[in-house]
């Protein structure tokens, strides 16, 4: 219960948690695995041809074991980002998403694309990780004394590709709530 009343402001509060515990690598790490299947699964859902999707099935078990695998056994769990889910993920992610793109170029949907959620949610969260998987990619230079040029890319590259993301998603939410409006 002591847990839940400590002032994270106050760094000295955290002073009983190994150093491990007190960075947020090992969280990040768990969210990268969890935030990647669920993009793939969401685009997997969307996706018509059963081969494809049994492809995708496959790769993604695959991903969420070997990214597990990877952070037990190369130890940069609590110390580090780990550049294998980042890059393994985004590229299944990149996959899905293209493939949905070409499916919606091959048919009928495409006269329509501007009024779906997922169009918008395909858009925003490709640029996002196109735009973003480099910077985690070499993060370990993330070190504000040694490297503060890359800090600071880092920080604008994120927050306006954050941004632009979550905008995607709202206009996308706002299009596709006038569209299920009834009018009569």
């Amino acid at each position: 219960m002591v847990g839940f009343f400590i002032n994270i402001s106050d760094p000295d509060s955290l002073l009983f948690l190994p150093e491990t515990l007190r960075e947020n690598h090992w969280l990040y790490n768990s969210f990268a695995i969890v935030n990647y299947t669920f993009y793939v699964t969401f685009f997997y859902l969307y996706i018509g041809s059963n081969r494809v999707k049994k492809l995708i099935r496959w790769v993604l078990i695959f991903y969420v074991i070997s990214a597990i695998v990877n952070l037990i056994f190369s130890k940069v769990f609590f110390v580090n980002l780990s550049a294998y889910s980042t890059v393994f993920g985004s590229f299944l992610l990149l996959a899905s998403i293209l493939y949905y793109f070409y499916e919606v170029l091959q048919s009928d949907e495409i006269l329509y694309f501007k009024r779906s959620l997922v169009f918008y949610v395909a858009f925003g969260s490709l640029i996002f990780h196109i735009s973003v998987t480099p910077l985690f990619i070499y993060s370990q230079y993330f070190i504000e004394q040694d490297n503060p040029l890359f800090v600071k890319i880092h920080y604008i590259t994120l927050t306006l590709t954050n941004i632009f993301m979550y905008t995607c998603y709202i206009i996308g939410f706002i299009i596709c709530s006038r569209k299920n409006k009834s009018y009569s």
